[in-house]
C-alpha cells in the first residue's frame, strides 16, 4: 500500500519536491514480535531535510519499532541523508527525536541517541577490543560501561567468534569490519540506528544474520527504530517495515 501526506500547493516544482509518499510494506517475519506501546507515536521526525544541489528536501516520520527502507537510483543522496539524520553534515531543515530538535538536545547527546554505521567503517589502530571500549571514553557516554560479555553475544549473533576481540583492527576484511561497526554501535546503546548498507561485504548467511538482528533489536525495547539503507531490494523487504524512494536532486 502507497499512502502520501496532502500538501497545501497542488504542484509543487521541481525543485521543490520532496518525498512525498512512504510504502509500507507486509507484516514482519512471524518470529517478531509488534512493537510495543509507546508514548511517543513519532520518534523520529524530519522537516525539509536536503541539501543544496545534492539532495532533495525530505519529510519524513518514523515510529517507535519501525524500520525504515530509505531506497533510489546511486546518487540520489541516501547517505548524505543518513548522515544529516545523525548531524554529521551541515544541511537545511529539520530533525527531531521526542520532538526536540538535535539543537535542542545538543550534538553530542543526540549522536549518542541517533548512530549512523557508514558501508565503510574504520577504527582506530589497536585490537578490535580496545575499539569497542574506545566509544565508552565520550562524555555523551558517561554512566555507560563496556560489558565483555554483551560483546561476546552481539559477535556470536552476528556469526562471529570470540576470537575476533583480540584481532588487530588492521586486519580486519570489510564484512568484519561491518560487523565490529554494528555491535560497536549497539554496545552504546542508541535509539536510532542509521544503517548504510552495512551488509554489502557480507556473504548471504552473515547477511541475514545482520537483517535478523536489526528486527530484533528494534523492537526488544521501547523507542527504538532503524532508518536502513539496503544492498538491494529484497534486503529492503526483509528488513523494512515502511520505504521511501528518494530523487535525484
Amino acid at each position: 500500500m502507497v499512502t502520501g501526506r496532502s500538501s497545501s500547493r497542488a504542484r509543487p516544482s521541481a525543485r521543490e519536491k520532496s518525498v512525498m509518499q512512504t510504502q509500507y510494506y507486509p507484516p514482519p517475519a512471524p518470529h517478531a514480535l509488534p512493537p510495543r506501546t509507546s508514548r511517543f507515536d513519532t520518534m523520529l521526525q524530519l522537516r525539509d531535510v536536503a541539501r543544496n544541489g545534492l539532495l532533495r528536501p525530505v519529510t519524513l516520520t518514523v515510529g517507535p519499532g519501525q524500520r525504515m527502507v530509505v531506497a533510489g537510483p546511486s546518487g540520489c543522496g541516501k547517505t548524505l541523508l543518513l548522515r544529516s539524520i545523525a548531524e554529521l553534515d551541515p544541511h537545511e531543515g529539520t530533525v527531531l527525536l521526542d520532538a526536540r530538535s538535535s539543537r535542542t538536545w545538543g550534538i553530542p547527546a543526540w549522536r549518542s541517541h541517533v548512530m549512523y554505521i557508514p558501508q565503510r567503517p574504520t577504527f582506530p589502530t589497536g585490537t578490535v577490543r580496545a575499539a569497542l571500549q574506545a566509544g565508552f571514553a565520550f562524555r555523551a557516554h558517561q554512566g555507560r560501561s563496556y560489558s565483555e560479555a554483551r560483546a561476546l553475544e552481539l559477535l556470536d549473533l552476528l556469526g562471529r567468534p570470540a576470537e575476533l576481540l583480540d584481532q588487530s583492527t588492521m586486519r580486519l576484511s570489510g564484512g568484519e569490519s561491518q560487523s565490529i561497526a554494528l555491535v560497536r554501535a549497539v554496545l552504546l546503546e542508541p535509539r536510532v540506528l542509521l544503517a548504510d548498507e552495512i551488509t554489502a561485504a557480507l556473504d548471504a548467511d552473515l547477511a541475514r544474520r545482520v537483517e535478523t538482528f536489526l528486527l530484533d533489536w528494534s523492537i526488544a525495547e521501547d523507542q527504538r527504530a532503524v532508518v536502513w539503507v539496503g544492498h538491494n531490494d529484497a534486503e529492503n523487504q526483509r528488513v523494512g517495515t515502511a520505504a521511501i524512494t528518494l530523487e535525484k536532486a
